[in-house]
């Protein structure tokens, strides 16, 4: 009597074990996780830079920047087209990943 809970080992449509079906899968989610890792420690950067900045170095943040001290700017106008970007760079980056790992998939069944 199996296991509650357990699934059977068939083979998936792919052709590919459920073992082998998790390990693509552990294996993707590891990866995407070191991506989504990175962009959080920059946007944490991001975050926590400018407070610091302004604290440990008043009279950088103090510096005109088209008309705005630099901390005005990078709060105000810049703060969300560099979020944008970094939300790109990541959506990018995973799609990337999954194609990679498809490939990589894809040329290992030849």
């Amino acid at each position: 009597m199996a296991k509650r809970g357990s699934r059977p080992q068939k083979d998936l449509e792919a052709g590919i074990s459920a073992e082998e079906a998790r390990r693509l899968a552990r294996s993707m989610m590891r990866r995407q996780a070191i991506l989504g890792l990175k962009a959080a420690a920059v946007f944490l950067i991001l975050v926590l830079g400018l407070p610091l900045l302004t604290q440990f170095a008043p009279e950088v943040t103090q510096t005109p920047i088209f008309g705005f001290p630099l901390a005005w700017f990078l709060l105000a106008l810049a703060f969300y087209p560099i979020t944008w970007a970094l939300s790109a760079w990541f959506v990018r980056g995973s799609e990337t990943l999954e194609a990679d790992e498809a490939r990589r998939f894809r040329e290992s069944r030849r």
